[in-house]
């Protein structure tokens, strides 16, 4: 009898010490911590409405971020404007042109961008009634350039 019962004890010991431990990862992996993109060197982004900015990063000819759609309608990615060290940047490329509410999308301006503020201006258009309407999702993304290839980047 105390034999099984000190079994018991012994199992239910391990089992909540366990438990704790699975939690413990459960909280750490849920707050990133592990995640490469959120230790991304001091990116800031403000602005932005409809298309919306959401992650960025830049190396010295690569300004990469992800375009999201915030709105209830789907949206068309028409052009992309990117003021940076002087200079007015237009060409682009992004893996989606259209998408869905809360849709995302990696995009990739080739420039100059050993600076680290880059204003950054997204036309598009959406479907509102009866209507394609027009608009531009403007703001400003501030980071500090890495070295290397970067994750998006079509032209390696």
């Amino acid at each position: 009898m105390q034999r099984s019962q000190a079994a018991l004890e012994f199992l239910t010991t391990y089992a909540w010490a366990i438990a704790v431990i699975v939690v413990g990862v459960a909280i750490v992996l849920a707050y990133g911590i592990f995640n490469s993109r959120s230790s991304l060197p001091n990116t800031v982004i403000n602005g932005f409405s409809g298309a919306i900015v959401k992650e960025a990063v830049a190396n010295s000819t690569t300004l990469e971020f992800t375009v999201s759609d915030s709105l209830a309608e789907k949206i068309n990615i028409i052009s992309i404007y990117v003021a940076s060290n002087g200079a007015n940047l237009t060409s682009f490329s992004c893996l989606n042109y259209t998408l869905y509410t809360g849709q995302q999308t990696p995009c990739s301006v080739p420039g100059s961008f050993n600076g680290n503020s880059n204003s950054v201006s997204i036309v598009y258009t959406y479907y509102n009634g009866a209507f394609n309407e027009r608009d531009v999702s403007i703001g400003s993304i501030l980071t500090n350039p890495v070295t290397g290839k970067i994750k998006y980047n079509p032209n390696p």
